[in-house]
């Protein structure tokens, strides 16, 4: 009996400690590794949701900017046109009406205000009949309930640019060209900043993208053009540009 023991093979404590510790370095790498792998395809999934809204809402623009009478409702039919009202149609009606589904009035949202997981997007035409209805609309929305979508839209952009003898270029005067940015971010950005004499600087020396990247989860860029042919042929008075 005694010749038996002596010859029984077995791990002591200390090396039984050992093993567990090494068995749970092990387990805490792999671990860390599906949680890295985890994070990689979370980040990459919610890029392509980011990607796949955008080109929704770019095909859908790009429908809406062909409906007729669209860019006269916009305020394109002259640009100076004579309106009693503070403000501008030039400046602040746009081909698209971009609004809070969220809201009981649904009203577009201004360009100084918030973005919104939740946007409803039709075009202007729709947006003033019927009280405001917004029956044509389309709506997009996030999974993140912490990300935001805004959307910005510029007319005629090239008409800030100047020829060498620092006269206006108006290039082809007989084409609008609405600029539109689709902005995903999260937190909170003070667009009201940002804005001078109704621009908004987005993509200047100091503005939105520089500032804010940190806040800015992915952008997209689209340019919309309409030629107007009743004004090219003369049909239409307007000095030969907008």
């Amino acid at each position: 009996m005694s010749k038996i023991l002596k010859n029984e093979d077995g791990l002591t404590l200390i090396e039984m400690i050992a093993t567990l510790a090494i068995f749970s370095i092990v387990i805490l790498f792999f671990g860390a590794v599906i949680g890295s792998i985890g994070k990689a395809f979370s980040i990459q999934g919610e890029k392509i949701e980011f990607q796949q809204t955008a080109n929704d809402i770019v095909v859908q623009i790009n429908q809406l900017s062909k409906i007729e009478g669209l860019y006269e409702k916009a305020g394109y039919l002259g640009k100076f046109p004579a309106t009693t009202s503070s403000e501008n149609p030039w400046q602040t009606n746009q081909i698209i009406s971009v609004f809070d589904s969220e809201a009981a009035n649904q009203k577009p949202i201004a360009l100084s205000e918030q973005g919104k997981n939740k946007i409803g997007l039709t075009d202007i035409v729709d947006a003033t009949k019927d009280s405001g209805k917004n029956s044509n609309a389309r709506f997009y929305q996030l999974k993140n309930q912490d990300y935001k979508i805004k959307i910005f839209q510029q007319k005629n952009k090239n008409e800030s640019l100047k020829t060498q003898f620092r006269t206006p270029n108006y290039r082809d005067t007989f084409t609008i060209q609405t600029s539109v940015t689709i902005l995903f971010y999260k937190g909170s950005i003070d667009f009201g900043h940002y804005i001078k004499n109704g621009e908004i600087n987005l993509s200047g020396r100091g503005g939105i993208e520089e500032e804010e990247s940190t806040k800015i989860l992915y952008s997209r860029k689209a340019e919309f053009t309409y030629r107007d042919e009743l004004k090219a042929k003369g049909e239409i008075p307007g000095e030969g540009r907008w």
